[in-house]
């Protein structure tokens, strides 16, 4: 369970060292939902969404919290929720975020902001990326 205030960087840590820090163990902890990842640039989510007014709504959301990885304060204002609230307020009909659509939306979405920008845009799971990169390599070169 993350502590008060801990970043995911100290729980990946808390629970390496907790195992013991096995070499084999490459830590990744999603701090929220995936959703979190398709606001990774609010440009792009709102065309997806044919939606103009969510990239304002986005960017605050994202600056608000610092990254895409941290937009979550609380179980009515996590991603998904947003993406459905902001969805239902400004993107046509048919291309609304709801529980029946979120792995169509989500799935597509993801495409279009391709993994560079997430990547990007999200440290933490940029670093794991890295990390799962340099396997298989020789150790001068990671």
């Amino acid at each position: 369970m993350r502590l008060a205030g801990e970043t995911g960087a100290a729980l990946q840590d808390r629970i390496a060292a907790t195992l013991s820090w096995p070499p084999n163990l490459i830590c990744y902890v999603q701090l929220h939902e995936f959703e979190a990842f398709l606001l990774s640039d609010a440009a792009i989510a709102a065309r997806y969404f044919d939606a103009a007014a969510m990239r304002g709504v986005i960017d605050k959301a994202v600056r608000d919290a610092g990254l895409p990885e941290m937009v979550n304060d609380g179980p009515f204002t996590g991603p998904s929720k947003r993406l459905e609230d902001w969805t239902t307020q400004h993107a046509p009909v048919l291309l609304r975020f709801s529980k029946q659509t979120k792995v169509r939306h989500g799935a597509a979405l993801a495409i279009e902001l391709i993994l560079e920008t997430i990547r990007d845009a999200c440290p933490l799971f940029g670093a794991w990326l890295r990390r799962l990169e340099t396997l298989g390599q020789p150790p001068a070169t990671r």
